[in-house]
């Protein structure tokens, strides 16, 4: 009895050397180790999509008129400079690739301070396949951390998101990595207050039919179910909208998000195919609407819908 007390002892000694060494080796590898050569961590401070200047922003912005949820296609398609023009003040919460774990997280964090009156959400099918890997970089970089972060990175049961989540903790604690400054000029990609990320005007050159098919994914499923079930306890008035893409894409959808939004009297709008967007002259690729056609959109769904 005594050799197997001892021997659990050497057991959890072991464990505990394991448990405190694996987190400052990931932070001697994040420092040392230049970004190009990482293999497991994928910290992206500064992403493609301006999320660390939104995410700062937004901790300052409080009771809305128009709250806008989603992925790229939402913080490039919503240009709150517009909603302003007719009278709203608005915030765009969307980040690259963004999918419903981390849009439950961003829920979680600031609707109660953004307090909107009205909420879209922009969504499409690859938010409801995806795993969710890509987009938890750019959260967990970008953003502080918190037991949502983690749970989100448990859930997802992937190594380099666990990796990047020890790192970028270390770094918000200390480095004070939550303090730095993002420029706000990217080549073509300007970041406007209030979230929107504006785009130089240029035009689709990608030729061919290109067609998506998804599956579902259980875990966004549920995400997007208790997304939805968070946002009806507020009096926001709730819209879900597929904007406009470029005809290029074939989307293949499924009946149980139309089922679950009418037994939930959530409307739903589906603005893929809107005659006045052209595919040649509105897009600048083949799912991302130019500033043309954004601003034709916006003024569509105020007269429709404000």
């Amino acid at each position: 009895m005594k050799i197997l007390i001892k021997f659990l002892k050497k057991i959890l000694l072991f464990i505990g050397l394991i448990i405190l060494i694996y987190p400052i080796s990931i932070i001697i590898y994040g420092e040392l180790i230049p970004s190009y050569f990482h293999k497991n961590l994928f910290y992206e401070k500064f992403a493609y999509g301006f999320s660390y200047t939104r995410f700062q922003e937004v901790k300052e912005t409080k009771n809305i008129d128009v709250l806008f949820l989603g992925s790229s296609r939402s913080y490039r398609h919503y240009d709150p400079r517009i909603f302003k023009e007719a009278g709203f003040n608005s915030f765009n919460l969307g980040s690259s690739s963004q999918t419903f774990l981390q849009t439950e997280i961003l829920v979680d964090r600031y609707l109660d301070s953004l307090n909107p009156d009205y909420i879209i959400l922009d969504i499409y099918p690859g938010m409801f396949s995806s795993n969710g890997v890509e987009s938890s970089f750019d959260l967990i970089s970008n953003d502080y951390n918190n037991w949502g972060t983690l749970k989100m990175a448990l859930e997802l049961k992937n190594l380099m998101v666990l990796n990047t989540l020890i790192y970028a903790v270390y770094k918000e604690h200390f480095t004070n990595s939550l303090n730095d400054k993002e420029v706000s000029v990217k080549g073509e990609n300007e970041y406007i207050p209030g979230g929107y990320v504006r785009r130089e005007v240029t035009t689709n050159k990608e030729k061919g039919k290109l067609q998506q098919n998804w599956e579902l994914n259980g875990i966004q499923w549920e995400s997007f179910t208790a997304i939805i079930e968070k946002l009806k306890k507020s009096s926001a008035k709730i819209l879900i909208v597929h904007s406009p893409r470029n005809s290029g894409f074939n989307y293949i959808s499924g009946d149980k998000l139309f089922k679950y939004l009418q037994n939930n009297n959530i409307p739903y709008y589906d603005y893929k195919e809107l005659k006045f967007i052209n595919d040649s002259i509105h897009f600048y690729d083949t799912s991302h609407m130019n500033q043309n056609g954004v601003e034709l959109y916006n003024k569509f769904l105020l007269e429709k819908h404000f």
